[in-house]
């Protein structure tokens, strides 16, 4: 019984709610800053899913990203919006 249960507990933290899914992030780029498809492509490419988004500061976008300033700025106000709506909720 006690494997059954430790096999529960684990299926259970599986379900992230998407959070994990590269296209949570990709969706949020292509809808959140229109014109933006080169940035959604990076995220992409560097396997941002939905909860390494919400970790992303301006610093990662622009140094490991190679994304210019202004689009960097931009992301991050929406991601700081997404995170204020997310705890407003909670």
């Amino acid at each position: 019984e006690e494997d059954m249960e430790a096999g529960a507990e684990e299926e259970e933290e599986e379900d992230d709610g998407g959070e994990e899914d590269p296209a949570v992030a990709m969706t949020f780029v292509s809808c959140c800053l229109s014109g933006c498809s080169d940035v959604a492509e990076a995220f992409r490419l560097q396997e941002i899913d939905g909860q390494a988004l919400l970790l992303l500061t301006e610093d990662h976008l622009m140094t490991s990203m190679n994304i210019k300033l202004g689009p960097a700025l931009k992301i991050c106000a929406h991601i700081n919006s997404l995170k204020n709506h997310i705890s407003n909720v909670s």
